[in-house]
C-alpha cells in the first residue's frame, strides 16, 4: 500500500485544470484521439497536464491540434497567439513554436504587436531571438610564445 495520500484514497486532486481540459487529457490518453475539437484554453489546459505528468504521447497529440497539423487550420488565431505561443516558448515545445512563427510571420496583427513591442518577451524574443551582447572593443591578446 502506498503511504502517500493518492495511494490511500485512490484519488488525485487536481486543483488548477479545468474538468473540460482533464477529460480532454483523459480521453486522448485513453484513445490517442479528441471526437470533439475543444477551444484553444481546454487544449492549453491539457498539454499543461499533459507536459507536467510527462506523457509524450499526449503532448504529441495536442501539439497537432493546437498547431494544426492534421486539421486544415490549427488553433492559432489573433486571439489565441499570445497565450499558445507563451506556452510553446516556456515549455520549449519546437514544433508548436514553428507554427506560431509561421502564424505570427502572416498576421498583421501580430507584427503591429511586434512593432508596438505589445507582446510578452517570451513571445517577442521568438522574433527577435535573444539579442546578442555587444563584443568587447578590446584589442585580441598576443600570444606568447
Amino acid at each position: 500500500e502506498s503511504p502517500m495520500k493518492e495511494g490511500k484514497a485512490y484519488r488525485i486532486e487536481i486543483k488548477d485544470t479545468s474538468s473540460k481540459a482533464l477529460s480532454l487529457f483523459l480521453e486522448i490518453l485513453y484513445t490517442c484521439s479528441a471526437q470533439e475539437v475543444p477551444d484553444h484554453e481546454t487544449a492549453l489546459g491539457a498539454l499543461d497536464l499533459a507536459h507536467r505528468w510527462q506523457v509524450e504521447v499526449v503532448v504529441e497529440i495536442l501539439i497537432d491540434l493546437l498547431a494544426g497539423t492534421h486539421l486544415l487550420t490549427g488553433m492559432i488565431t489573433d486571439e489565441s497567439f499570445v497565450a499558445i505561443t507563451e506556452e510553446a516558448v516556456l515549455k520549449g515545445l519546437e514544433r508548436l513554436k514553428t507554427a506560431a512563427q509561421r502564424f505570427g510571420a502572416e498576421s498583421q496583427k501580430v507584427q503591429a504587436d511586434l512593432k508596438a513591442d505589445r507582446l510578452p518577451a517570451a513571445v517577442a524574443q521568438l522574433f527577435h531571438g535573444s539579442k546578442p551582447s555587444k563584443p568587447s572593443e578590446q584589442k585580441p591578446k598576443r600570444r606568447r610564445m
